[in-house]
């Protein structure tokens, strides 16, 4: 996963070397949400550490240095994960360059089934001529 992460990130950042303003204010706006979609996995992990020290101070009671370092080990477990978040969906996002290059310029890719829905939702109506010689015959 690291390898593939390091090689679409450079393919990134060569492509953000290319593009004009507009388009990197794009991406700057996508990394932003990316990371702070990442970010969000601090909030269990921050939940799961106030319910084992509120269990922890139950039964007894700590040090000051003994409190500083299990805050601190909680504090690793959140920024490895949030990294790992990370990873896992620039990879997700960047997984083809060329598909999201044409996604940034605005042309539209269609996938298999929004073709499929889209010849669903067409209606054949009936054509106006149809309908008054229809009319002219029952007269």
């Amino acid at each position: 996963m690291l390898k593939k992460f390091w090689k679409r990130f450079k393919d990134y950042f060569s492509y953000l070397m290319t593009v004009d303003f507009k388009e990197l204010f794009i991406n700057l706006v996508i990394l932003v949400c990316i990371i702070l979609l990442s970010s969000f996995v601090f909030v269990p992990i921050g939940l799961v550490e106030s319910l084992i020290r509120d269990f922890i101070f139950l039964f007894m009671s700590l040090d000051s240095f003994v409190l500083e370092l299990y805050n601190w080990v909680f504090d690793l477990i959140a920024t490895l994960g949030s990294v790992y978040a990370f990873i896992v969906l620039f990879n997700k996002r960047f997984e083809d360059m060329e598909a999201f290059k044409k996604q940034i310029k605005g042309k539209p890719q269609e996938t298999k089934v929004q073709e499929e829905t889209k010849k669903d939702d067409e209606l054949e109506l009936p054509k106006t001529k149809e309908k008054e010689k229809a009319k002219i015959k029952m007269n």
